[in-house]
Parts: structure tokens; C-alpha cells; sequence
């Protein structure tokens, strides 16, 4: 009994030590944030100083006029809660903001992944939940870093916080159809909700719930208008999104800046989604190849946890393509709105929903296909062989990246050789910072010397060699990251040199 106590200890410790590993370079990065663009314009009283009152009213005014995908509750977090507003930038307090919030989310993040292992799964074996939890970890923390979300608070709620409570609502909608419970179908329901509210989780929602609902769990008891309500729910909820005028003034807006923003086309659209979903997935997994052998590694725990019965494969087959019409449904909003191309620059954080929607879909996937190949071929794997496979898919991991041209950054190790840039990027806009706001000038304009791009900071925003102007009628309750800055420091106008 000592001896597996020991054991169960020892293995606590070194999970434990791998996260830290794994996490510690993010939280260096996310300590260096710095407030930037809208976090400006959200920070700022525009209505009074009732804190609440301007959040509702920027919620109101944002949905008639500037609004996008993130969603009416997004907006009123990102109001609230603005480090920006309560701490007004002093010291690092924006910085060690980012990192409780990232800290938080992330744990959060990985808990729901590990309740919907463990309930998708069938099988109580905490330690494999535990390693399963880990493998997709890795996979997501080591293929990219999405710094317009983790290093930005706007990009928090309607990004981030967004995805962990639709990770949170798949396991509702799993517990929900396990224990029948009535206040489990009132989470589902109201999880679901707000996490449909945010467009970009919309179809991923939706899709799961089909499936696991309506498919999978057909025959259990429940009537078809009570498995109809909550999906009914959650599609009025993206259509309040889809459906409010702000996105169309949003159009007008950018048209006014100078962008070339067409009316919505519809299948174009459609088809540069498709693309850009399909490049994405071949570039991960050419640029990253380790990921591939680490779904391996989760098959072969799949086949470690051999249920009492065998996973259908026709709705594994489906889950396949309802992962990659999630992602499609996560992207394809962006691209309407903003008239993209296939070669259009697009912002990190629109790969951020489409990346975790793929690896954790495709992570519980890989399990169940395990499970399914464990029955289907009646294949007993002792624990021995698990920790020998994981030891030669490690080898094969590393050979393969060294050997592979095409093989991008492990992001944490990469964090830690650029630690010193991101330092030097930090000081960079907090020095622009500190002289607007020492300027004697009401009219301030900053001259500096360019330095290297940062892929693990995100910077000020600041216009460079102009001034970013939005219109300034009366009606006009919002701006761009110069007035917006100008705004916080009470200046008159902020023009930025790079040279």
C-alpha cells in the first residue's frame, strides 16, 4: 500500500513539473503585456463614471455600431474587467493581470478537457485521464502562440474565455445525457448559451450537440422537443450576433479608413474558408510534426482504456468531419466580414479558436478510435508496453524535427531563447508610454528607432508615421489606438515616427 502511495505521488510530481515546463515560458510572455488598441478605447469613460452603466452602454452602442464576432457578453467582460480601467498601467499590474487571467483560463481549459476525457472515454482510470490531459497540452502549447490573446486583454473574453466555457458546455451536454439531472440541463443550456454568443463557437457547439445528442444518444428517453430546446436556444443566440446591425457599420467603418471591404460574398467566402482550413492543417502538420506522433501516443492510450463496449465508428468517421466543420464555422465569419482572400493576412487569434477546436476534437477522437481498435482487433495493452511506446514516439519525435527542413519552433523553447527580445520589446512601448504621458505637449509627437518583431508580445498598436483618426461626430463613441491613447493621457493628438 506504501509503495503505491509512493508511486501515485511520485507520478503527481512529475505531471506537475511537466506542466511547469511546458507553461512557465507562456507566463514569462504574458507578464510582458502591455494594454494596446482597443484596450484604450475600452478603458476610458465615454458615458459617465458608473462603471456598469458604461459597460451596458458600450455593449448597446458596440451592437448598433461596431460590433463583430465576439459576442454581447464578451463586450461587457472586456469593460468590467479592464486591467487598463482599475489599475491605470502603473508598474507591471497589466502584466501580472494577463498572467492570473491566463493561469485561470488555462487550468480551467485543461480541467473541462480532462472531465470530457474522462466521460467520453468510459473507462475510470484517473492516471490515463490525467496523461491524456497532458498529450493535448502539449499539442497546443507547443505548435503556436496566439499573442492577440493571451498577451491582449480584449482578445480574453472573446477568445480565450469564450473557448473555455464552450470546451465547459461539451461536458455539460455529455453529463446532462448521463445523469438526466434537471440542473444539468439548465447548465447546458445556459453555458451554451453565452458560449454561442461568440460566433466563432457557434458551429462547434451546435455540431457536438447534434451528434452526442441527436445521433449517439437517440434513444434515451428524453421527447424531441426536449432535445430540440437547447440546440433552438443556441441558435437564436448566434443569430442575435449574426443578426446585429453593428457588424454592417463595422463594414462602413474600415471603408472608411481605407480598407477594401466589399459586401459580404457569401461563397467566395465559403470557399477562402475552405482553403485557409485546409492550408492551416497541412502546414501544422508539416511545420510541427512531433503533434502527429503525440495523436499517436493518445490512440495508444485509447487502446490502453479498452471500454466494456466498442465506440461506433461511423460516428467517429462523423466526428471527423464535424471537427473541420467546426473549424470551417470558426473562421468563415472572419473571412465574410472582412472580405479575405486566400493570401489576405489574417490576425492570430482567428487561428486560436480554429487550433483548439481541431486538437481537442481531433485528441478525443484519436482515444475513442484507440478504444475502437482495442475491441475491433482485440488488442490487451499492458501498462510496460504503453511507457515503451511513449519512450521510441519521444525518439521519433525528436529525430523527426531535427531532420525535418520544414519544421518550425517548439514554442516554449523558443519563448526562452527569445526571452531577452521580449524583455527589449516591453521596455520599447513602455518608454513610448512614459513620454506621452510626461509630454508637456498636447500635441505629442514620438520619434523612434525600430526594433526587431516579436512574435510572443503584443505591442501598443500605435499608428506609425500618422495618426490613426476615426470619425469624431458626436455619435461616435469609439476610436483608434492613437486617440485612444491620447484619450487616456489626456492628450489633444499622438503621432508615432519608426525609423
Amino acid at each position: 500500500m506504501k509503495s503505491l502511495l509512493k508511486k501515485e505521488k511520485a507520478y503527481k510530481w512529475a505531471l506537475l513539473v511537466a506542466y511547469i515546463l511546458l507553461l512557465s515560458p507562456f507566463v514569462y510572455a504574458v507578464f510582458y503585456s502591455m494594454p494596446a488598441n482597443d484596450d484604450y478605447a475600452l478603458g476610458v469613460n465615454w458615458w459617465g463614471d458608473n462603471l456598469v452603466i458604461e459597460a451596458f452602454k458600450r455593449m448597446a452602442w458596440n451592437y448598433m455600431h461596431w460590433f463583430g464576432q465576439s459576442g454581447v457578453i464578451a463586450i461587457l467582460i472586456q469593460v468590467i474587467f479592464n486591467p487598463l480601467y482599475w489599475f491605470q498601467n502603473a508598474g507591471h499590474s497589466f502584466g501580472i493581470f494577463m498572467v492570473i487571467v491566463f493561469l485561470a483560463i488555462t487550468i480551467g481549459t485543461l480541467i473541462g478537457i480532462r472531465r470530457l476525457i474522462a466521460m467520453m472515454s468510459e473507462k475510470d482510470n484517473p492516471v490515463a485521464h490525467d496523461v491524456c490531459t497532458f498529450l493535448v497540452a502539449l499539442i497546443i502549447f507547443s505548435c503556436y502562440y496566439y499573442n492577440d490573446v493571451y498577451n491582449w486583454w480584449s482578445g480574453v473574453p472573446a477568445y480565450s474565455l469564450m473557448m473555455l466555457f464552450s470546451v465547459i458546455n461539451c461536458g455539460n451536454i455529455v453529463k446532462y445525457s448521463q445523469t438526466k439531472a434537471k440542473k444539468d440541463f439548465i447548465w447546458m443550456i445556459v453555458i451554451g448559451v453565452i458560449t454561442c454568443s461568440s460566433l466563432m463557437n457557434c458551429v462547434a457547439t451546435g455540431s457536438f450537440y447534434l451528434i452526442y445528442v441527436f445521433i449517439r444518444n437517440w434513444k434515451d428517453g428524453d421527447s424531441i422537443i426536449k432535445k430540440a430546446v437547447p440546440l433552438f436556444l443556441y441558435i437564436i443566440s448566434g443569430i442575435v450576433t449574426v443578426a446585429a446591425p453593428g457588424n454592417y457599420d463595422r463594414m462602413e467603418y474600415e471603408r472608411y479608413f481605407g480598407y477594401d471591404v466589399k459586401d459580404p460574398q457569401f461563397i467566395h467566402s465559403g470557399i477562402v474558408t475552405i482553403k485557409r482550413v485546409i492550408y492551416r492543417g497541412i502546414l501544422t502538420a508539416a511545420n510541427k510534426p512531433w503533434i502527429l506522433l503525440i495523436f499517436l501516443a493518445i490512440v495508444i492510450l485509447g487502446m490502453y482504456l479498452r471500454p466494456e463496449k466498442k465506440p461506433s465508428l461511423k460516428i467517429l468517421v462523423l466526428s471527423v468531419f464535424a471537427v473541420f466543420a467546426s473549424a470551417f464555422g470558426a473562421v468563415y465569419p472572419y473571412v465574410l466580414g472582412s472580405s479575405k482572400e486566400f493570401d489576405s493576412e489574417f490576425a492570430n487569434r482567428i487561428y486560436f479558436v480554429e487550433d483548439y477546436i481541431v486538437f481537442i476534437g481531433l485528441a478525443i477522437i484519436a482515444l475513442r478510435f484507440g478504444q475502437w481498435i482495442a475491441i475491433q482487433f482485440d488488442v490487451d495493452w499492458q501498462l510496460k508496453r504503453i511507457v515503451v511506446s511513449y519512450v521510441v514516439l519521444f525518439v521519433l519525435a525528436v529525430v523527426g524535427t531535427k531532420v525535418n527542413p520544414y519544421s518550425t519552433a517548439f514554442v516554449p523553447v523558443d519563448i526562452v531563447r527569445r526571452a531577452d527580445l521580449i524583455r527589449e520589446t516591453y521596455y520599447f512601448w513602455d518608454g513610448i508610454l512614459d513620454e506621452i504621458e510626461n509630454s508637456p505637449e498636447d500635441d505629442v509627437k514620438v520619434y523612434r528607432e525600430e526594433i526587431d518583431w516579436c512574435p510572443y508580445v503584443y505591442g501598443v498598436g500605435l499608428a506609425n508615421n500618422g495618426i490613426s483618426d476615426w470619425p469624431t461626430d458626436d455619435g461616435v463613441y469609439y476610436c483608434g489606438c492613437n486617440q485612444g491613447v491620447a484619450r487616456f493621457f489626456n492628450k489633444k493628438s499622438i503621432e508615432l515616427f519608426l525609423e
